[in-house]
């Protein structure tokens, strides 16, 4: 059995968020690390990658309207922040985040 190819910029994907299932496009990537996304809406949803001992799971965070989705350095460092303690933090915590995705919401290929 052959591996599913990995994700790249310009491949379409799913968002499933707020009850709703919307097509956007991967803008950026960091191997294992985080997915930038742009909804057909044209939001920014980030989708940042956790494995932790061989547990690996992800957090959607919808970025806020300010976030630039140019500056790669910003996003790694918001995914950084939902990364850094995934099961405590709020959106408070996370400068460039409207909000956290919630139980159920998250990124699939189209």
């Amino acid at each position: 059995m052959t591996e599913p190819e990995a994700l790249k910029v310009g491949d379409p994907v799913r968002i499933r968020a707020d009850g709703t299932e919307r097509p956007g496009q991967v803008l950026a990537l960091a191997d294992w690390q985080w997915i930038l996304v742009q909804a057909d809406d044209g939001r920014l949803w980030l989708d940042v990658v956790m494995n932790v001992y061989a547990a690996c799971w992800s957090q959607l965070v919808l970025l806020d309207s300010a976030t630039d989705a140019n500056d790669l350095r910003a996003i790694a460092e918001i995914a950084r922040a939902v990364a850094w303690h995934p099961r405590r933090v709020d959106v408070a915590d996370v400068p460039g985040a409207e909000r956290l995705g919630g139980r159920g919401e998250q990124l699939t290929r189209l």
